[in-house]
């Protein structure tokens, strides 16, 4: 079964995406503060699959790319966002705020 870390503060958003995902056979693990995602990394959470907005709750999702890297080098990296400018690290796709889970789920 494939685990996506899903790291969005947007309540909506984040329970429509995990709900999508779990639907579809997906093990979801969901955060809304960049300090949750690092708790869950530190419980032993090695995802196959990062969903994340940019710009996080307790800092960048530059920081968290780096660190879900350090427990699962091949994490397939997804960051749903407004600032797509703003991107820096190593990302496999940037998509817009509220994009539909039909075409992240197309993307996995």
């Amino acid at each position: 079964m494939t685990t996506v870390l899903l790291v969005e503060h947007n309540r909506m958003l984040r329970t429509t995406y995990a709900a999508g995902l779990s639907g579809f056979g997906y093990h979801v693990h969901e955060a809304t503060s960049i300090t949750q995602a690092f708790e869950l990394l530190k419980g032993g959470l090695v995802p196959d699959v990062l969903i994340t907005d940019w710009k996080l709750v307790g800092g960048s999702a530059d920081e968290l790319v780096h660190a879900v890297e350090s427990v699962s080098p091949n994490v397939r990296v997804i960051i749903a966002t407004g600032h797509a400018n703003e991107v820096t690290c190593r990302v496999d796709h940037v998509l817009p705020k509220n994009t539909g889970i039909f075409d992240i789920l197309g993307l996995i």
